[in-house]
């Protein structure tokens, strides 16, 4: 599968998300996983929203932009959660000066094979930061630099006006379909354990099941937060059961077109369950996935195979996943 060249998707499964007011950064550091206030103006992180128990009800990008001495947090979000979203933290406003809103801003996944990010911004006259979210800001809009294994990759919030700036800047060809753009995008995310949490997914892994703690998304040294009693003493104790890893099927008209977030994973030698799927995105004659996976099991050698949830396990009914 070719991946190393250049192009931009819209990423309209995506919301943006403001969080303004005096209180918006002491509001935002007692809710999320992140250590919000030591993160600087010019990076982004990436973080959790945790339930009582350690389960990860969404995940999101977050950033800080200062207005008249005021730090307002944004945050990218999954269309599918936005509404529970905002629910979820009206209810522990109380008196804080915090104002929840839906930003209205194009979302964009921008990638650029390695030489021509170069190209683009001798072009333009700008200059992006590439380590991994970092801002940078100009006349297209706002960048945060994406992690990415070979090519460079970017979100870029932009307004209507910028937007049409980058789309008439005529430096992508488009050869493919939107669709299949935002399926190499969301495949890239998993290549680079990049769990997106929305409706589907919700409150179904432990922070540590999903690798937010090997991805720097979880601070140990902050104060309280939903769930922290129990993500904190599975650090502590080095009770950690599962991780996250990348594995694939191959298509098949079992599987085609069906949402397989929340199916079973079983090991073929003992029919234990194992794990589950996370995530999911098709490529190709391939559907690559993000797994939950029991530790002792990640390994390539062991045959592991999925099921609906409701359904008994039949090896023969099954479709086998490869670990990458």
């Amino acid at each position: 599968m070719k991946t190393d060249f250049s192009f931009y998707t819209q990423l309209n499964d995506f919301s943006i998300i403001s969080i303004t007011g005096k209180d918006s950064e002491s509001f935002i550091q007692r809710q999320y996983t992140q250590d919000i206030i030591n993160i600087f103006q010019d990076k982004a992180c990436f973080s959790g929203y945790c339930s009582h128990n350690g389960k990860v009800l969404f995940t999101t990008i977050l950033w800080k932009e200062f207005d008249n001495n005021t730090k307002n947090i944004y945050c990218i979000i999954k269309n599918d959660i936005v509404e529970y979203f905002i629910k979820r933290l009206q209810l522990f406003i109380l008196k804080s000066d915090v104002d929840i809103k839906i930003h209205k801003q194009e979302l964009l996944g921008v990638c650029f094979a390695i030489n021509d990010k170069t190209s683009f911004e001798e072009k333009h006259s700008i200059h992006l930061k590439d380590d991994e979210f970092e801002i940078s800001h100009n006349k297209f809009g706002t960048w945060i630099s994406a992690p990415s294994n070979n090519n460079k990759r970017f979100w870029l919030i932009t307004n209507n006006i910028s937007y049409q700036k980058f789309i008439n800047s005529n430096f992508f060809e488009i050869k493919k379909t939107q669709a299949l753009y935002q399926n190499i995008w969301h495949y890239n995310d998993f290549c680079t354990n990049l769990p997106f949490i929305g409706i589907q997914n919700s409150n179904l892994f432990i922070a540590q099941s999903i690798n937010l703690d090997l991805i720097g998304a979880i601070s140990f040294d902050k104060g309280c937060y939903p769930g922290q009693e129990v993500i904190a003493r599975i650090h502590y104790k080095n009770k950690i059961k599962y991780r996250m890893t990348l594995g694939f099927c191959y298509l098949n008209n079992s599987v085609i077109n069906k949402n397989l977030i929340g199916y079973d994973v079983f090991n073929k030698d003992d029919l234990i369950e194992c794990g589950r799927i996370i995530d999911h995105v098709t490529l190709d004659n391939k559907i690559f996935i993000l797994l939950e996976l029991d530790i002792n099991c990640n390994n390539k050698n062991i045959e592991l195979y999925m099921k609906h949830p409701s359904q008994s396990f039949e090896l023969q009914n099954s479709l086998q996943i490869f670990i990458k």
